[in-house]
């Protein structure tokens, strides 16, 4: 039996609110920083702004930044008034995954009561923001029954939402869906347009509406998509766009079987899917007569499967997880304790007594470098206690998370778990089981 280490919360803040108001960590005045990830594979170089006009373009007077390699992003001076919401929008940068270029944009729609949380801008989240801008003027629907429209849409939860897809194999499977969809709807509607009437953001917008409209039912999207554009697309071409459709599909669940979770092995499936519809898309654009075009089979037999140094039973991929890149800092329970004062600070605790049959007994704790310096920036350990200590600035900090590194039990290998401070209810600490693809 496999004997898991669990870390527990035994006693958080003290002295963390004295003389504060705590009101004043929920009023937003001149902005509010949002951080992010923009992910289809994770989109590095992209453009992602505060769309306050909602004219789907990021304005010389709009918040912008540009995403990092791992898609994350920060976006700072974000206002949203209150129960309102705004769109955050990405466009342009390379899939990392695939090494293409974003096409079209990604978008997600927030609310003032998401701002302090980190947010998804994924080809799902981009579903919602579409539906929920082309809803009926009168229409009574809110965010979140656009939202569980969506989740309803594509047999998800409504948790689900607002998630990396890349950290959740069913996730991923309906954003590479999705976004196959609408490239090989795009690249039909296109071959029968005339090209001097093709408008490609209209067209990808209606793409997506056909799509939510008809619950990713590609055939009769195509019918809609023929209206609205006065064209007729010839039965064999639609024929094939719809089988290659359930070819991907099919290959999309077969590839998720008995695979660990993470990045790198997403995105190997990812990449290989993508080479091999665009195989098909060349085969379907080149097709000039009424030939039946032969349907591209999706192999993923040769996708390089990686393991986890942690375990990733019952955990959330983070690619911070214990990790002394990204400006963490280490230190364990071999360390000196600084200091004895045990004011401002989170004390954790491993739950294990008895270490006989550990082989290495460290535990190790990981937390930022923070931006803007501490007051008192001390770890203190107490034997078995891990004590971060730190002022009330680090809830104004755009990382909030500390890690802890669990030690090996024979030849299991460590577990990691995060615990994230909730800057709304700043006496409260969630922890959560975490993994990352390799130790590099």
């Amino acid at each position: 039996m496999l004997i898991y280490i669990k870390i527990v919360l035994i006693s958080t803040f003290s002295l963390f609110l004295v003389a504060c108001d705590s009101s004043e960590y929920m009023v937003i005045t001149t902005g509010s920083t949002v951080a992010g990830v923009v992910v289809d594979g994770y989109i590095d170089g992209a453009t992602v702004c505060a769309d306050k006009n909602n004219n789907s373009q990021c304005d010389i007077n709009e918040s912008k930044t540009i995403s990092k390699s791992n898609g994350q992003f920060i976006l700072d001076n974000v206002i949203v008034e209150r129960d309102s919401t705004i769109n955050i929008i990405a466009y342009d940068g390379n899939d990392t995954a695939t090494g293409k270029k974003l096409v079209g944009q990604l978008r997600t729609t927030i609310t003032d009561t998401q701002l302090s949380n980190p947010i998804v801008i994924s080809p799902i989240t981009d579903l919602v923001t579409n539906s929920f801008l082309n809803r009926d003027i009168n229409s009574s629907l809110n965010l979140e029954d656009i939202q569980q429209n969506i989740a309803d849409i594509l047999a998800i939860s409504l948790e689900d939402i607002n998630k990396d897809p890349l950290t959740d194999t069913t996730l991923f499977i309906k954003t590479q869906e999705i976004q196959h969809a609408k490239n090989i709807l795009q690249k039909i509607v296109e071959k029968y347009l005339d090209a001097n009437s093709t408008n490609t953001i209209l067209l990808q917008e209606d793409i997506k509406e056909n799509l939510i409209g008809y619950k990713l039912n590609l055939e009769q999207s195509l019918i809609a998509l023929e209206a609205q554009n006065t064209i007729s697309i010839p039965s064999n071409d639609k024929n094939f766009v719809i089988e290659q459709f359930e070819e991907l599909k099919k290959a999309l669940q077969n590839s998720s079987k008995n695979i660990e979770t993470n990045e790198k092995n997403l995105n190997n499936i990812q990449k290989v899917i993508d080479e091999q519809q665009e195989k098909a898309i060349e085969k379907l654009l080149d097709n000039n007569n009424s030939d039946i075009i032969e349907i591209v089979k999706i192999d993923i037999t040769s996708i390089e499967i990686d393991k986890d140094p942690f375990h990733s039973s019952d955990a959330i991929l983070d690619q911070q997880a214990c990790s002394e890149e990204n400006a963490y800092s280490k230190i364990s329970n071999s360390d000196k304790a600084l200091s004895s004062d045990d004011a401002n600070g989170i004390s954790l605790a491993s739950q294990y007594t008895d270490i006989t049959n550990i082989a290495d007994p460290m535990v190790s704790m990981y937390y930022p470098n923070l931006e803007s310096p501490l007051s008192n920036e001390i770890i203190v350990i107490f034997k078995e206690h891990y004590y971060f200590q730190f002022d009330k600035n680090w809830i104004y900090n755009k990382n909030k998370f500390i890690y802890i590194q669990t030690p090996k039990n024979g030849n299991i290998e460590a577990s990691c778990y995060r615990f994230e401070l909730n800057s709304k209810l700043p006496n409260k600490i969630d922890g959560v089981k975490v993994y990352r693809q390799s130790k590099s």
